[in-house]
């Protein structure tokens, strides 16, 4: 039996040979390594698609003007919608999962429930073996594991995305001078216990803590083998890892041909293609005009429409102690060694991500006039900035 692409492509050919109105005939050519992959809104396929050339005397406006089906050469989109002979066959389709002291979400359009569900399962699986590999709160992690052997002299392989990270992570240490510093754990561990205690630590366990860090005594070997120099170093990668797993999923999702989805780790959001028939996806984001008060954190938002992107809202505000009348936020300053009291929301857009995620950390230890010495060495980052003044009512 003739399949239905055999005629539509006679009925391309028989259309010029009988271009009504013009009396001309307009080559074309076919062109079998097409520009991209089109798709009829179900998944990206390959299709050979004929492509118009500019006649002698044609003006290249009036080549690039749609044509209507009968009796001339279709346009690339006229082709993508018309040849294929099938109906939009996406369905939205949505996925959570407890993990990294956050709950993942997967949104994604998918042609079934069962590969939207397979893709899913793949994504979670991944989040979880990530879990298992970077937790600073599991004692059997590879993470921790690898921090027992701090400053032994040994170099130990790791897994490939316990490598990626550090690497990453290193990367961003040295562009933000310091700002950003996955050292920081025995830092961390300090203010989490004070935080527990609801008192403030001790200046001098804070400056002992402090000598402990150095982003510099991570030592990269062949082989993918680490090797921490400097006895008593901690590592946390809680202000990247949930970026970077959002990432992958999303990574995991588009091998699945699932390119239309978003993968949010608890605010830190990876997006893919834009949903069907949108110019991306809904982003809310705080806005420019916020009022805070401690009894009524709220702030205004604005709506972003983003894919292709990373996007993450990093606050200094409301996970904190309270002592001596000051806040102490949960995001510590690994250059002094003290938790940030300047109230600040930082929302940075980035190419992924892992780099949004890390970033809004540095910018959120910086503060704008840091910030503003280093903004023009990194244009591909979009950064809002809020210092937020709080009340007492």
């Amino acid at each position: 039996m003739v399949s239905s692409t055999f005629w539509t492509y006679l009925l391309l050919i028989f259309s010029q040979l009988t271009n009504l109105g013009s009396g001309q005939i307009i080559p074309f050519e076919w062109n079998a390594n097409p520009r991209s992959s089109l798709s009829n809104g179900t998944c990206p396929r390959q299709v050979c698609v004929p492509r118009a050339f500019t006649s002698p005397g044609t003006s290249l406006a009036s080549t690039r003007a749609e044509r209507s089906w009968r009796g001339q050469v279709p346009s690339e989109r006229q082709i993508n919608a018309l040849t294929l002979f099938q109906p939009d066959t996406l369905r939205r389709f949505e996925f959570t999962h407890p993990q990294m002291g956050t709950v993942f979400r997967l949104v994604m359009y998918a042609e079934s429930e069962s590969q939207a569900q397979t893709a899913a399962a793949q994504a979670f699986a991944a989040v979880d073996a990530m879990n298992a590999s970077m937790s600073d709160y599991l004692p059997e992690s590879e993470l921790n594991r690898l921090c027992l052997t701090a400053g032994s002299g040994k170099s130990v392989p790791v897994s490939d995305d316990l490598w990626q990270i550090l690497k990453l992570s290193n990367k961003f240490s040295r562009k933000s001078n310091g700002a950003f510093d996955v050292t920081v754990g025995p830092l961390t561990r300090l203010w989490r216990r004070a935080r527990n205690l609801k008192e403030l630590p001790d200046s001098t366990r804070v400056e002992e803590a402090r000598q402990l860090l150095g982003f510099q005594d991570i030592v990269f070997k062949k082989g993918k083998k680490i090797e921490l120099k400097k006895a008593g170093m901690r590592l946390d990668l809680g202000g990247i890892a949930q970026g970077y797993a959002a990432d992958r999923c999303l990574e995991i999702l588009r091998q699945n041909r699932i390119p239309r989805a978003l993968a949010d780790a608890g605010g830190d959001i990876a997006l893919g293609d834009a949903p069907p028939s949108e110019s991306g996806w809904a982003i809310e984001i705080p806005s420019n005009s916020v009022g805070v008060t401690r009894s009524h954190p709220d702030t205004m938002k604005q709506t972003l429409r983003l894919s292709n992107c990373g996007i993450t809202t990093s606050g200094a505000t409301f996970r904190y102690l309270e002592a001596n009348g000051k806040r102490y936020s949960h995001i510590v300053d690994p250059r002094t060694g003290w938790a940030l009291t300047h109230p600040v929301l930082v929302t940075v857009q980035a190419p992924d991500a892992t780099t949004a995620d890390a970033w809004a950390t540095a910018i959120s230890v910086m503060g704008a006039s840091d910030w503003k010495k280093l903004k023009p060495k990194h244009r591909t980052l979009k950064v809002q900035l809020i210092e937020i003044p709080i009340t007492n009512h």
